[in-house]
Order: structure tokens, then C-alpha cells, then sequence
């Protein structure tokens, strides 16, 4: 009898420490939070007619890749979004534009200080193209 009632308590103890280690082992979902930067600049870009573009905002620099929109300038809309980037993201490093032709992709890379002093006319625009970074690959 008491090496049944043993056998009962070792099983029961074994199925607390799987229950147990089961509730610490399972993952628990965690709550996701939009940046609202990115929505931001998203909102922005799409309220400017760039409808698909990715945003991607981190503590060093800002990322834009969009199709460029028919019948659209290229220098056009990626002045636009320097423009609306450095509105929105004055303290962040580093930008970096992918505009993507169909045939192309163009990376314009900046320095958003830089964006900000052409804005503020401390710049002009050939000094400012001289510090931007222009790289064109096929697609």
C-alpha cells in the first residue's frame, strides 16, 4: 500500500513540474507598439503621393525605399522626402533614400543636418549636392 501511495505522489509531483515548467517555458505574446515616427513620415510621404514607401526609423539614421510615382520628377519627390524626413527627425544622423525607377534604384545618402541647413538657406543646393551620396544600380 505505501509503495502504491508513493507512486501516486511521485506522479503528481512529476505533472506540477511539467505544469510549472511549462508556464515559464511558454512564450508569452508580447504587446507591439507602432512607431510613430514611421507613421509619421509614412502618412507624410503618401499625403505627397508616394503611396508604397517603407519607413524605417532608428536612433542613428531614417530609411526610405519607394517606387518612384509615374509621371513624377525623381529630384522632385527626393527632395520631398529629405524635406519631410528632416521635419520630422531634426536629431537623427543619417538619411538614406532608395528610389526605385522600374529600371533602377538610386540611394541618395545625406547627412539630415545637411537637409536642414539647405532649408534654412545656410546652405546652398550645389554645396548640398556635393555632400550627398548618389549611388545607381541596376534593378
Amino acid at each position: 500500500m505505501f509503495k502504491f501511495i508513493q507512486k501516486i505522489a511521485i506522479g503528481i509531483i512529476a505533472l506540477l513540474v511539467i505544469a510549472v515548467a511549462a508556464l515559464y517555458l511558454w512564450p508569452v505574446p508580447q504587446e507591439l507598439s507602432a512607431n510613430e515616427t514611421n507613421s509619421e513620415i509614412y502618412a507624410a510621404l503618401v499625403a505627397g503621393g508616394i503611396e508604397d514607401a517603407v519607413v524605417d526609423v532608428t536612433a542613428n539614421q531614417v530609411i526610405i525605399a519607394y517606387n518612384l510615382p509615374a509621371n513624377t520628377d525623381k529630384d522632385a519627390s527626393q527632395f520631398f522626402v529629405m524635406g519631410t524626413v528632416a521635419a520630422s527627425t531634426p536629431d537623427i544622423e543619417t538619411l538614406k533614400i532608395e528610389t526605385h525607377t522600374g529600371q533602377t534604384v538610386e540611394t541618395v545618402t545625406v547627412k539630415i543636418k545637411d537637409v536642414t541647413d539647405l532649408l534654412g538657406g545656410r546652405l546652398t543646393e550645389t554645396q548640398f549636392r556635393i555632400k550627398m551620396t548618389v549611388t545607381t544600380e541596376s534593378a
